[in-house]
């Protein structure tokens, strides 16, 4: 869950694209680390991003995806604080890069970004204490995580019958979601079934919007 530029007022969205500097992203290079200091903020132009955290043995813990229209770093600049999470580039893309304290200086002139961060911080809050109050089943935790990818990838509604890349390998998607492979391929083959989406290799299609929101559920 990610604070998205369209939620802004069109004043407050328009100084924030105008702010620091915009360039291109390669595959599986990194924006920064876990534990780094916070003092750049970026907004996501293009491009699917990944938000991971490290553990002492160097193993990646998928936490959330970000695409197109995404602000990501911007938290822990709040507190001077260091990185909480590491992002890289799942694809290609590009990044508008900016200071830290120009960040800042736009939450204390528009108030409307002070508080789309607190709505955002707050849905994550209740994101995680209804997902771990509800302990989903496998299907239902597969198809949050296809939401996810799909609303990465585009600004707005999910579109139905338009492709989306799907930018992780089956293990990474069951380590996200928290289930074995072999459930991954369960559910995978249960929405194909059903019609809900359809799967070849590394692109995926959403024809049954409401029904894949129901398997989340």
């Amino acid at each position: 869950m990610a604070l998205r530029i369209d939620e802004l007022d069109p004043t407050t969205a328009t100084r924030l694209a105008k702010l620091g500097v915009e360039r291109s992203v390669r595959v599986g290079s990194w924006l920064f680390h876990d534990g780094e200091l916070a003092n750049r903020v970026f907004l996501i132009t293009d491009g699917v991003f990944k938000i991971v955290k490290t553990d002492v043995t160097g193993r990646e813990t998928l936490l959330r995806l970000a695409g197109p229209g995404t602000l990501t770093g911007e938290v822990s600049v709040l507190d001077n604080g260091a990185r909480s999470a590491g992002v890289t580039a799942v694809t290609a893309g590009r990044v508008r890069t900016f200071l830290a304290s120009d960040f800042l200086q736009l939450c204390r002139d528009e108030s409307d970004l002070s508080l789309a961060i607190a709505r955002m911080l707050s849905r994550r809050l209740r994101d995680l204490s209804d997902f771990v109050s509800a302990s989903p089943g496998a299907q239902a935790r597969v198809a949050r995580r296809l939401l996810e990818i799909a609303d990465a990838q585009v600004v707005g509604s999910v579109p139905l019958g338009v492709e989306f890349g799907l930018p992780l390998s089956q293990q990474e998607l069951a380590d996200w979601a928290g289930v074995s492979r072999a459930a991954v391929v369960k559910a995978l083959r249960s929405f194909r079934e059903d019609n809900i989406v359809s799967i070849e290799r590394s692109r995926f299609t959403v024809y049954d919007l409401e029904g894949l929101q129901r398997a989340a559920r």
